[in-house]
């Protein structure tokens, strides 16, 4: 889906849109690649949800040390051999998925507050309430994530 939606943006701004912002760039901090569970899911099968994520680490970590190798996972998925657009979306990729991949406390945050402008539910909710972090503070202590692409 991410490839799809990113090979539509291309072909966009190849016919004359623009985009409005890079959030990357910009500094505001909201979740462009997330990874979900439920907590039934992770207290069931925690070594498969750890695996998961040591796995999605390790092909982001891949995805920057082998450009060559992500554009042509790229054009693969998004059915395109064009080298402006494999480009394009390395470089799009690469400017939002975080490496190491970090918990999105703050992005979290960030939708919480513009879900309680509509929504009195999301009023005084806080990023904690929604987030496990106990297998990517395993990793982080166990040093797994600093010793990708070593």
């Amino acid at each position: 889906m991410e490839a799809f939606c990113l090979h539509r943006e291309i072909s966009k701004q190849k016919v004359g849109f623009s985009k409005l912002a890079n959030f990357a760039k910009v500094g505001l901090d909201y979740p462009t690649t997330s990874l979900v569970s439920t907590r039934s899911t992770i207290k069931k099968d925690r070594e498969t949800v750890k695996r998961f994520l040591m796995a999605y680490s390790e092909a982001v970590d891949r995805l920057f040390r082998d450009k060559e190798l992500a554009m042509k996972v790229i054009g693969k998925w998004t059915r395109t051999e064009d080298r402006e657009t494999l480009e394009s979306s390395y470089e799009y990729a690469t400017n939002f998925i975080e490496r190491p991949p970090r918990l999105p406390y703050k992005a979290i945050e960030t939708i919480l507050g513009q879900a309680a402008e509509t929504d009195p539910r999301a009023r005084g909710r806080k990023a904690d309430e929604f987030l496990d972090p106990s297998i990517y503070n395993e990793l982080e202590k166990s040093g797994y994530f600093k010793s990708l692409g070593q």
